[in-house]
């Protein structure tokens, strides 16, 4: 569970986890063959069937959550570091970077009136479809 909790980021990233957790899991157990679908199973079955107390599962969430602060203040330091460094060797490279990084952080998503009046023109819109299609009867008889 504990490498579960950290690979999703605490269950906030679920979005293709198992390649991850597969990894993680031969990284750390390389003698254990299990396929990817399996350890994912795993993770499931432990959940339905309550085999860790939910005590103990709030337990190993705080600790990875320790974990991976840690692991953020690190990498803030690192970072900042290496920065610091970039600055003394040659200041006209670090602003060029910080530049670089400031342009792709701009981009950001639409708002959200943009994306209703996208959806509302998309829906308002009427398509033709094949409703004679081959596949849809075929789809059809097997529900």
């Amino acid at each position: 569970m504990r490498i579960i909790y950290r690979v999703t980021l605490l269950k906030q990233e679920m979005v293709d986890y198992r390649q991850q957790l597969h990894a993680e899991f031969s990284r750390m157990y390389p003698d254990t063959q299990i396929s990817e679908q399996s350890r994912a199973d795993q993770y499931l079955v432990i959940l339905r069937n309550n085999l860790i107390p939910e005590t103990r599962l709030n337990n190993i969430k705080q600790e990875v959550k320790r974990e991976l602060e840690r692991l953020k203040g690190y990498k803030t330091s690192s970072s900042q570091k290496r920065d610091n460094a970039m600055f003394e060797k040659s200041e006209k490279s670090f602003f060029r970077r910080v530049s670089d990084i400031e342009t792709v952080n701009n981009k950001c998503c639409p708002i959200k009136q943009h994306i209703g009046e996208f959806w509302t023109g998309e829906l308002a819109t009427s398509a033709k479809y094949n409703t004679r299609a081959r596949w849809i009867d075929e789809g059809s008889e097997i529900f």
